[in-house]
């Protein structure tokens, strides 16, 4: 089976992006391909990559577009808000995600290699919000 891919939409004007002096914080979802589709191990890959283009053209005013600083994800849908956590993992630049454990006692732990992607992940309205730093 294919790994399932993530793709990231921005939130449309004036509620996606917000413009400061030393950053540029993009707003919006990230929706995840359904089953056959699987998880890799490791995390699902983000592209960022022309997101501040489309955004904003290329004003040069020197910012990296490639890599966001930090980003953070989560459901925005109750029945998921307790068994599925979505992390930005930095230095893989991958979405991974997590799933609740049998017991209150046992942690959260990374979905395995070739599981196929849950409805209730494929059908979740998943929030960023990615710091992108202007240098």
């Amino acid at each position: 089976m294919a790994t399932a891919t993530a793709t990231i939409t921005v939130d449309p004007y004036p509620f996606g992006f917000n413009d400061t002096l030393n950053w540029r914080i993009i707003y919006g979802t990230i929706a995840i391909q359904a089953s056959p589709a699987q998880y890799a191990t490791g995390g699902l890959a983000l592209s960022w990559a022309g997101i501040l283009g489309n955004l904003f053209g290329s004003k040069g005013d020197g910012t990296n577009a490639g890599t966001p600083h930090i980003v953070y994800i989560q459901s925005k849908s109750p029945q998921n808000s307790t068994l599925y956590t979505y992390v930005w993992n930095s230095s893989t630049e991958k979405l991974q995600i997590f799933y609740a454990g049998s017991a209150v006692s046992t942690p959260e732990a990374e979905f395995p290699n070739a599981t196929n992607i849950p409805a209730n992940v494929s059908n979740d309205v998943i929030a960023f919000e990615a710091h992108f730093l202007r240098v």
